[in-house]
């Protein structure tokens, strides 16, 4: 559990610690129902797997859904893993990350609450070992900045940039 120093201004930071397997755009209908850019990310059971909020905002949205464990390398675990879904929004913006389960540990920790208020950079849980994380954000209001093969740090590592 590294501390870690959130960078200044207001462009979203990694959920997690890992590298970038996907960046895409897909129609997100859980919570932002738009066009929306997506970020996939593996934790490897070397990297450390505390969560941290990517931007600012209001806890709007949490929902658990059951699921598999398979590994979170093949590319039909997002799809069928354990997860836990959480909106943030804030006066300007709003996403959605997803923490994924994998096959070793098999638990996903959660430690926010619906309208809780979060910082940029604060600790929301865990996902124990060999486990994914996905992001979503608004294509209409964010151009990202990273690309597949990435290492990412959660809560330091800045993931694109916000379109006014």
């Amino acid at each position: 559990d590294p501390e870690r120093e959130v960078p200044l201004g207001e462009s979203p930071v990694s959920p997690a610690d890992g590298r970038v397997v996907e960046i895409s755009t897909e129609m997100e209908s859980r919570y932002l129902r738009e066009e929306s850019v997506k970020i996939g990310i593996f934790l490897s059971i070397f990297d450390t797997h505390i969560n941290r909020a990517p931007m600012a905002g209001r806890v709007e949205y949490m929902t658990y859904a059951p699921g598999r464990f398979i590994n979170a390398l093949r590319k039909d675990s997002s799809r069928v893993n354990e997860s836990n879904w959480i909106g943030l929004q804030n006066s300007k913006h709003r996403l959605l990350v997803r923490q994924i389960a994998g096959t070793i540990a098999r638990r996903i920790r959660c430690d926010i609450a619906m309208l809780e208020e979060l910082e940029r950079g604060q600790k929301i849980g865990i996902i124990c070992y060999g486990s994914g994380a996905e992001l979503y954000i608004p294509k209409r209001f964010f151009k990202p900045t990273v690309k597949a093969g990435d290492r990412l740090k959660a809560g330091e590592t800045l993931l694109g940039e916000w379109i006014t």
